[in-house]
Formats: structure tokens, C-alpha cells, sequence
């Protein structure tokens, strides 16, 4: 029943962040509007929760955005799904460390990872080459918006947000085949 209870948990609040991003996040000026609240929380929970979780997370959130949106269905859950494998493929073989160092490192890599695939994945579906963001300076300047975004949210989560901090053990995060 706590398996359950963990999905349908992942479940609401993944919608309750969702709403969060597109009713209000998203519609803010400037540099506010790039925070990427959705992605934060798939890389938060798999830094500071584990792997499994973050996995229902990303699939229920990739499962409501696919509702939304006009992509063809199941863009959004198969690009959260390769980006969550990828980030548990780059801890478990690429960093030996808990340290703030690796967390960003790996925040820095998997954000950029997501939107670079995800919007090569998209390329077949647009009309015509004025739609891909790729080719102009604007695309490069959200992105680095958004990893500025995710390393600062990622360091106040680490020193002040830490929900193992008290613990002997440290972040709940173990190196070990999921």
C-alpha cells in the first residue's frame, strides 16, 4: 500500500507544480519567467530523495504536460524518462562524491541535457526552420537562464533546504543499481 501511496503522492505534486509553472511561473517577466520549477523538482528529488521517486515524478509530469500540449503525445514523458536515466547513469559512473561540486555539476549537465534533447526531438514536428529556436542568440539566452536558475535553487536546497541534513548517513541518495 506505501508503494501506492508514494506514486499517487508523486502524482499530486507533480499536478500541484504544473499548475504552479503554467499559471503563474511562467507568465512573470524577464528572468523569473525562465525558472524551471518542473525540472527542478526531477533533479531535487533525485538528489535529495531517490531514484525511484524521482522516476514517478518525472513520469507523472511528463504524462500531464503530454495532456497540455500540442506536441505529439509523449514527447514530454520520454524526454523526463532519458533525462532521469541519463542523471542516474552520470552519478553512478561519472561522480564518487555527495559535495555541492557534484550537484551542480550534474544540475548543470542534466538541464541542459533536457532542453537540447528535447528540443532536437521536436524538430520533426515543426512547420517550417522559422520555428527552431536553435538559430538564434534568444534559445542560448533562455538556456542560460534556466541553468543559472536550477544551480541557485540547487545550492539553496543544498545548505538550507536539506532534508537529511541532521543525519548521520547524509542526503539519502545511495550509489547502488536502482
Amino acid at each position: 500500500m506505501s508503494k501506492y501511496l508514494k506514486i499517487l503522492g508523486c502524482f499530486v505534486l507533480a499536478l500541484i507544480v504544473f499548475l504552479f509553472q503554467f499559471s503563474f511561473l511562467n507568465s512573470l517577466p524577464g528572468f523569473l519567467g525562465r525558472l524551471n520549477l518542473i525540472l527542478f523538482f526531477v533533479i531535487w528529488l533525485f538528489i535529495f530523495r531517490n531514484f525511484r521517486i524521482s522516476l514517478y515524478f518525472s513520469l507523472s509530469v511528463g504524462l500531464i504536460m503530454d495532456i497540455f500540449s500540442f506536441y505529439p503525445f509523449g514527447l514530454y514523458s520520454f524526454s523526463f524518462l532519458i533525462t532521469i536515466f541519463l542523471a542516474n547513469f552520470i552519478w553512478q559512473n561519472l561522480f564518487t562524491n555527495r559535495s555541492i561540486y557534484s550537484f551542480l555539476a550534474l544540475s548543470f549537465f542534466i538541464t541542459l541535457f533536457f532542453n537540447l534533447f528535447f528540443y532536437l526531438i521536436i524538430l520533426p514536428f515543426e512547420n517550417s526552420l522559422s520555428g527552431i529556436f536553435w538559430f538564434n542568440g534568444v534559445f542560448w539566452l533562455n538556456l542560460l537562464k534556466e541553468i543559472i536558475w536550477m544551480l541557485i535553487g540547487v545550492i539553496i536546497s543544498f545548505y538550507f533546504l536539506n532534508p537529511k541534513k541532521g543525519h548521520s548517513e547524509g542526503l539519502s541518495f545511495e550509489k547502488h543499481p536502482f
